[in-house]
């Protein structure tokens, strides 16, 4: 049977009845039915609007910031956030993270918040010494891993003594992902002091989350603020 096209008035009567978060896919995926799409009512049990997200029915639209490395040496911390849609907040030209809720409402904007979101800098000497330190801990940690494995004894409680009480639980592995996200946390000081640019590029992503999985849906360059 040849396949024959839909005629105006039974596209809008198929979308009126179309299931929204499937008109939403079909919207994105092929811009010729756009117009069309808008011109017919869309019908939505449940609606929920923040800064970053919009949940229809039950699944929840996203916009994050997904972020690449050129060297293609993604830390851990950064594959986790980009799987889950990427991070809900800003970077500056250094790496720093803007909190959302420091972003100016300007006239036009329709803002969701509600008033009470806490904005802490991420930016400050406080900062830069509180990495360095836990750094230092978790090197201190997988010093001692280091000389276990090497065969040398140490003495148990001297042993618990030097180690931190917020690392004693964690293994090898945990420490080693611990340590690397405290050198990326570091690393926009750096860029700071000597005038670099961050060391990773930034996307808007736009996902699509149902049932905690991140379905990618489209991707721009970041050339302006998350909402």
């Amino acid at each position: 049977m040849d396949n024959q096209p839909v005629l105006y008035d039974g596209l809008r009567t198929i979308l009126h009845h179309m299931d929204a978060n499937l008109r939403i896919k079909m919207s994105l995926q092929m811009p010729s039915i756009h117009a069309i799409e808008k011109s017919v009512p869309l019908k939505i049990r449940y609606l929920r609007i923040t800064d970053t997200t919009v949940e229809v029915n039950d699944v929840r639209y996203k916009l994050g910031v997904y972020r690449d490395y050129p060297n293609g040496d993604i830390p851990e911390f950064v594959k986790i956030g980009n799987a889950r849609g990427g991070v809900e907040t800003d970077f500056d030209q250094f790496g720093f993270e803007i909190p959302i809720g420091s972003n100016p409402i300007l006239p036009g904007d329709v803002s969701v918040r509600n008033g009470d979101e806490l904005v802490v800098r991420s930016d400050t000497d406080e900062w830069e010494e509180h990495y360095q330190t836990e750094l230092k801990r978790c090197e201190n940690d997988l010093r001692f891993y280091a000389k276990k494995e090497s065969g040398i004894e140490t003495k148990l409680d001297d042993a618990w003594l030097t180690r931190s009480p917020v690392y004693r639980g964690k293994d090898e592995e945990e420490l080693e992902e611990m340590a690397e996200e405290f050198r990326e946390k570091l690393k926009p000081f750096h860029c700071r002091r000597q005038n670099l640019p961050r060391p990773f590029n930034c996307y808007i992503q736009l996902s699509s989350m149902k049932d905690g999985e991140a379905t990618p849906l489209q991707r721009l360059v970041y050339n302006r603020k998350l909402p």
